[in-house]
C-alpha cells in the first residue's frame, strides 16, 4: 500500500527540530533515539512525538488534503512513522528557513531493501531526498505515557513539596516560544511508583502552536 502525508513545511521543519531535543545523543539504536510520525484526528493532524525517557514531546500541526487526494496516511493500524534522530536532523537542514509551501512525505509498506522502507520527502521547490526506515523496529506507542499524564487534568495541580528538573526546564525554554505574554498550562498527576508527572500544554492556534511536553517531579531533589 502506497502512504503519503503533506504537511507546511515550515511548521514540520520547526517540529523536527525542537522534538530532536528530546532525543538521546546516547545511544543510536533504541526508540529513545528516534521520532515518532503519528496520524491522529482520522487524518486531520501530524503528531510529531519524541521521547529520550527523562522528557516526552508533541507537537500536533494539520494535515494537508487537496481535493480528489487519497487520505493521509501511514503504515499499519496505528498510523505510525519512525525516524532515526540523525534523519529527522538531516530532514530539517534539507527545508530551507522560513519555506512557503508544503513538503510531502511518501512511502510503500513494500520493503525496498534488506527490510528497510524508502521514504521520500518531496519539498516546496520540486527537489525531494529519501531515507530508509526499518521494517523490524518496533515503533513505541508513547500515546500511552500522554494518557497517564492527562489524568492530571481532572484535578488541580499539585506542585508543593516537589523538586523540578533544571534540565527539563531549559528544554523547555528551547521549543515554546518566550516573547510577549505566553503562557502554557500545567497539570500534575501521579507516574510510576512514587513518581509525579507535569503536563504542560501549549496551544496557540494564532500561532499554529499545539504543543504537550511531559517531565517528571522528585520529592527529592537528588532524583530531580
Amino acid at each position: 500500500m502506497h502512504h503519503t502525508i503533506t504537511v507546511n513545511a515550515s511548521l514540520f521543519a520547526q517540529a523536527l527540530k525542537d522534538a530532536n531535543t528530546y532525543t538521546s545523543k546516547n545511544v543510536y539504536d533504541d526508540a529513545t533515539n528516534h521520532i515518532v510520525l503519528n496520524v491522529i484526528d482520522k487524518g486531520a493532524r501530524l503528531a510529531v512525538v519524541a521521547c529520550d525517557s527523562h522528557g516526552y514531546y508533541e507537537r500536533r500541526i494539520p494535515l494537508i488534503k487537496a481535493r480528489g487526494e487519497a487520505k493521509p496516511s501511514l503504515p499499519g493500524k496505528e498510523q505510525r512513522l519512525c525516524i532515526a534522530a540523525q534523519d529527522a536532523l538531516i530532514l530539517h537542514k534539507r527545508i530551507p528557513s522560513r519555506s512557503i509551501g508544503c513538503v510531502t512525505l511518501q512511502l510503500d509498506d513494500k520493503p525496498a531493501k534488506e527490510e528497510r522502507l524508502l521514504v521520500t520527502m518531496t519539498l516546496p521547490d520540486g527537489a525531494s531526498t529519501s531515507f530508509f526506515r526499518r521494517t523490524d523496529f518496533e515503533i513505541p506507542d508513547f500515546s500511552r505515557i500522554l494518557k497517564m499524564a492527562e489524568k492530571g487534568k481532572k484535578n488541580a495541580p499539585d506542585l508543593s513539596n516537589v523538586f523540578i528538573p533544571v534540565h527539563e526546564m531549559a528544554r523547555v525554554g528551547k521549543v515554546l516560544p518566550t516573547k510577549g505574554d505566553s503562557a502554557a498550562r500545567i497539570y500534575t498527576a501521579k507516574g510510576a511508583g512514587k513518581g509525579h508527572m507535569a503536563l504542560l500544554e501549549y496551544c496557540e492556534p494564532d500561532d499554529d502552536m499545539d504543543v504537550r511536553i511531559i517531565f517528571m517531579l522528585s520529592e527529592l531533589a537528588q532524583a530531580a
